[in-house]
């Protein structure tokens, strides 16, 4: 039985770039430290802002629904694809249940209902009055009625690009990190 050499992996590290040159000492300074400090929390704060965008659905020439979406965290995209998950009964294994698949239209109407800025969801979604006239217990259920499937789409797909989701803004994001 013959054993083959493993040849050791090179691994080649390239010199860290210095942000900034520090005091000789490799101290920085009181302001160096404060307006740094500041740079980080206006940073941070830009990255916190919420992004929105208004969405007007047309039918016929006429603007017929006006509300605003914004953008969401991945933990909002996880809650509703956890919400909106198929699952199957495992033969078997007594009352186990397997998750199969995720309902997209169900995904798709949930992603809607979070996305859209709190006030508009509370004017239009929650709109208990629209609920018993197209007989829906939720919000959801009721963006599935009284929208159209390529509505439906259309407003995901802008939601995903002010999330981070979609290629376009990976794009965006992997061009921005490109040129640090």
């Amino acid at each position: 039985m013959s054993q083959t050499a493993q040849v050791p992996r090179r691994v080649v590290s390239q010199p860290a770039r210095p942000i900034e040159e520090l005091e000789p000492n490799g101290v920085p300074s009181p302001d160096e430290l404060s307006s740094s400090e500041d740079d980080i929390l206006r940073g941070l704060d830009a990255a916190a802002e919420v992004d929105t965008q208004s969405i007007a659905i047309v039918r016929q020439g006429k603007v017929v629904l006006r509300f605003r979406v914004q953008s969401t965290t991945q933990e909002v995209y996880d809650r509703c694809r956890n919400e909106s998950l198929i699952k199957e009964k495992a033969s078997g294994y007594g009352n186990v249940r397997l998750n199969v698949d995720v309902n997209r239209a169900a995904f798709n109407s949930r992603l809607i209902y979070w996305a859209t800025v709190e006030e508009d969801r509370e004017k239009v979604w929650r709109n208990r009055t629209a609920w018993q006239k197209r007989n829906v217990i939720n919000g959801w259920d009721l963006i599935a009625k009284i929208l159209r499937n390529f509505e439906i789409e259309s407003i995901c797909e802008r939601i995903d690009v002010l999330s981070g989701q979609s290629p376009e803004s990976e794009a965006q994001t992997m061009e921005l990190a490109g040129n640090s």
